[in-house]
Parts: C-alpha cells; structure tokens; sequence
C-alpha cells in the first residue's frame, strides 16, 4: 500500500475493515468465501468512493479463465451496523447480493445496484427494448443488437451505447434519484443557442435519459496516446462555456 493510503487507514477508525479497499489480494479472499460460485482468478479495482466515518464504495472486475464478472462492494461504518441489510437480498441472478456483519460489508453483483434498479434491464438486449420503448418520444421504436458500456459508477450512473442491426446508435443514461434530476435540468441548457446534444427520450419514473450518438473521438482514448495540450485546451474551452451556460440559468441562488 502507499504511505497515503496506510494513513488513511489509520486516521479513519470507524469503517470496518477499510483496508480491504486497498489490498486487492486480502478482498479477493473474501469475494471467494462471501460469492463461492465466483470462479476467478484474479481482481481488478476501477473504481472507489470513499466518504469520511461513513463508507467506502469500491468497483471490481473479477477476471476468470473464460468470463469477467463485475461487482461493487461496500464498507460500512462499523458503528452503525444499522446501514446493513440484515439478509442477503435476492437479485434474481447467478450471483446474489452477499451480507457479511462480521467485516461490515456487502456485495453487490452487476447488474444489481440499490440506487439504480433498471441496471438489469437495461444491460441485457433481450430485456432492454420494451423499456427503452417507454422512454423514446414520438412512439419511436428500437431493436438492439449490442451494447457498449461507457461508463457505470455504481449508485450513480450507467451510460451504454446501443446499437441497432442496421447500425443506428443512440446513448442510455440510467441515473440514480438526485443525478437524475440534475442531469434533466442540464439536457436543457445550450451554448450558442446549439443543445449540446440532441435528446430521444425520457422516462422520469425509470431515471432514464436517451440522446443521439455523437460521432468523434473518446476523451480517454486521446489520453491514453499521450498528452494532447491542444486537444485539452479545446476541450477545457467547451466546458466552460457550458459551465457559464449552467451558472446563468441556475441564478445566484443555486451556485
């Protein structure tokens, strides 16, 4: 572990167990005792939320021999032993939810996510297209063929490109409650007069949103090839034109 994080560990007493965010080797150990028809092999991190004396949120991938499971586990304060659910909860998947009190801690497999519960409809193409039918206006219709995950941060956010067999895309967001609401007050804003992207639907019951693929290069991906001051600067630019945008319809009040 870094010297950063073994003093995190340290100062902050009141979740249990907080070092298993940090020793991949020692959570994989209890990922094989809480889940044991898990066949993996290895584990990799790609996500943490940590929250001061309250919990920590951390997204695994556990890579097998012929298939990579994704999981989200979180550590709870052990002082309040009340935020556990007292039994496992039933996922209706291979993988259930996994209760542990004496670590204080629980597992949740993909798709389950407490705060977003049309993940497993929504990440499953023979699932997806009766609720996608629900959100897109004007009774458009789509039939999915793939799906690309873009982005999922458990208990906020799951972003999917869906790709229809004549090679139609569009882009689901399914948003937890609270991101809900700040993203459809976002959608609404434009910079130069121009949205800056067009939106297909909306189902405020599901916290879900739908927009038009924007065809261009992935942020990460430039990145990932180095260092492109240029493109940052583009970028950087654009959103702070949004920001400006955000803050001038929000008003004093809300800043």
């Amino acid at each position: 572990m870094l010297p950063e994080e073994l003093e995190l560990i340290a100062r902050d007493k009141s979740i249990a167990n907080l070092s298993l965010a940090y020793d991949d080797q020692a959570m994989g150990v209890v990922l094989k005792r809480l889940l044991p028809s898990a066949q993996f092999e290895s584990i990799v991190k790609e996500y943490i939320r940590y929250k001061p004396e309250t919990s920590c949120l951390i997204s695994y991938r556990l890579i097998g021999s012929n298939e990579i499971t994704s999981l989200y586990v979180v550590l709870y304060n052990k002082i309040n032993p009340d935020k556990l659910p007292q039994t496992a909860v039933d996922s209706s998947e291979v993988l259930k939810v996994a209760v542990c009190h004496d670590l204080a801690l629980v597992v949740y497999p993909f798709p389950f996510d407490r705060r977003l519960p049309y993940l497993s409809l929504l990440s499953d193409k023979n699932s997806c297209d009766e609720l996608l039918g629900t959100c897109l206006y004007d009774d458009a219709s789509f039939s999915t063929a793939h799906i690309d995950v873009l982005q999922y941060k458990p208990e906020r956010r799951f972003v999917a490109k869906f790709i229809d067999s004549d090679g139609n895309q569009l882009v689901i967001k399914h948003y937890s409650k609270q991101r809900f609401e700040q993203a459809s007050i976002a959608k609404r804003f434009k910079i130069k007069g121009r949205f800056l992207v067009k939106t297909l639907g909306k189902s405020k019951p599901h916290k879900v949103l739908v927009f038009d693929w924007v065809d261009g290069v992935c942020l990460a991906d430039v990145l990932g090839n180095g260092l492109d001051t240029k493109v940052l600067s583009r970028v950087g630019g654009y959103w702070l034109s949004f920001m400006v945008a955000e803050l001038s319809v929000l008003g004093p009040s809300k800043q």
